[in-house]
């Protein structure tokens, strides 16, 4: 005898729309990271893509040309500025979209400290400069070659071996009108202003060009050495 069984035995079969479902519900999350966001120029800027439950990746920069895919390369910047880096990220048929966004700042070079690590106390002639068993009374003229002459430090009374200069306000210093800066030791005695030695100028540009560490050395010999600290400022 054939037994035959009645679909009313079972329970129905649901279909399973939950895939469907969370797909559709899910929600997309644009998001990276940098590993800098105030560099100098040249340096190079890793981006991680920490973006969630997206099907596509459009990345722009803010210089160059837009890059299309998950990990971007690392991208260098040569020029001072704030560049905008953003990211748009899609589901599987670009009906929705979700955007990240972030500057990067190119710095500049702001001067924080002048150092003095030697210099020659004596003149052309060989003859001193403070004849009174008293130590010369240092201080620096410095500014771009376009007024090389626009900033002055307070004077270091008898001054002997390494002296210092704090700058404050800190002051921006670059490649200033295709020549740098130029930087003039002085003996401030007596109302006097003779130089010891003047370094910079046409031809001798001086400034911190990219990936220079602080301090910066702008002069190292047997008679003369001046140090340049700086920071990065937006």
């Amino acid at each position: 005898m054939l037994a035959l069984s009645s679909c009313k035995d079972k329970d129905p079969v649901t279909p399973d729309n939950n895939n469907n479902n969370n797909n559709q519900n899910t929600t997309m999350t644009a998001c990276f990271t940098a590993d800098k966001d105030l560099i100098d120029s040249g340096q190079a800027i890793k981006f991680t893509n920490c973006s969630e439950n997206a099907n596509s990746y459009e990345w722009s920069f803010g210089i160059g040309t837009p890059f299309l895919g998950k990990t971007p390369p690392d991208k260098v910047y040569d020029k001072y500025g704030t560049f905008p880096v953003r990211l748009i990220v899609r589901n599987t048929d670009a009906t929705k979209s979700d955007t990240a966004m972030q500057n990067i700042v190119v710095g500049r070079h702001a001067l924080t400290k002048i150092i003095v690590t030697k210099f020659k106390a004596t003149n052309g002639s060989g003859d001193v400069w403070d004849n009174d068993g008293t130590g010369p009374d240092i201080k620096v003229q410095y500014g771009p070659n376009s007024n090389p002459f626009q900033y002055t430090t307070t004077v270091k009374q008898d001054a002997s071996g390494s002296v210092s200069f704090n700058i404050s306000p800190n002051i921006i210093i670059n490649n200033t009108n295709n020549g740098g800066w130029t930087f003039k030791l002085l003996d401030d005695d007596g109302g006097s202003v003779a130089p010891m030695a003047t370094f910079g100028g046409s031809g001798n540009p001086i400034y911190p060009s990219r990936g220079t560490a602080s301090p910066m050395t702008i002069v190292s010999t047997n008679d003369y050495g001046i140090q340049l600290e700086y920071v990065l400022v937006k």
